[in-house]
């Protein structure tokens, strides 16, 4: 057990691999609730310093970007400095709704796309972001800031942030993480539903900057093409 303190501690990089009805592997990596502000400069160089190493094919970015109005330059500037070639596509968190004007300009001069019902082609590979039409696709991913609106039954994986894992886990049991489940039906790391798997991010940063035996991280999934 590890008890954190501050604005730059430590991350943790999830690693999920997945057979999946695609002709080519495909690297996703999902990162949310970054809560920037002035002090986050450490923490996400060595963010980007793993996006830019893992060889991605795609970014998904899960809300909750800024905690102060110094955060906006620092945020955009870990964006500029991500590889360009990585496609990248965001939604937005509760708490970005009092800087979502300056974050759409964040992003138009970063090349974040603003995730709707989108379809993009990686690899060759068809690939849904929070499409109910899956006609033709290859692989849907559901994109959402708050575990409570993953309800794309179309979906095959689901994306999260929102809870931080609650900040303090004093147990865990399976992939439950407690005292949060007693107050969050989504209270776990990662849930398998019929044949949909909603992967949950504890977060990269927080309001009030202290965690115990809760680690920050961002996840990593390797998508690779089924065997027949």
């Amino acid at each position: 057990m590890k008890l954190q303190i501050g604005h730059n501690a430590d991350f943790e990089i999830r690693l999920y691999s997945l057979a999946a009805k695609v002709s080519k592997p495909v690297k996703i990596l999902f990162a949310s609730d970054f809560h920037c502000r002035k002090k986050s400069n450490s923490l996400l160089d060595r963010i980007r310093d793993h996006i830019n190493r893992l060889d991605l094919d795609l970014v998904l970015l899960g809300g909750d970007y800024i905690e102060s109005k110094a955060g906006l330059k620092v945020f955009e500037n870990f964006l500029t400095e991500i590889d360009p070639s990585i496609p990248k596509l965001a939604v937005f968190g509760n708490h970005d709704r009092r800087y979502k004007k300056s974050l759409h300009k964040v992003f138009e001069n970063t090349g974040v796309q603003i995730a709707k019902a989108e379809v993009l082609e990686i690899k060759g590979n068809q690939i849904g972001i929070n499409t109910k039409d899956i006609e033709n696709l290859d692989f849907n991913i559901e994109l959402r800031h708050d575990p409570k609106h993953l309800q794309l039954k179309s979906a095959d994986l689901g994306f999260a942030g929102h809870l931080h894992g609650g900040q303090f886990i004093l147990y865990k049991q399976e992939n439950l993480m407690y005292p949060l489940k007693w107050f969050y039906k989504s209270g776990y790391l990662d849930q398998l539903i019929q044949n949909k798997l909603n992967l949950i991010s504890k977060g990269l940063g927080d309001t009030l900057p202290i965690r115990f035996n809760c680690p920050k991280d961002i996840i990593l999934v390797n998508l690779s093409p089924e065997v027949p």
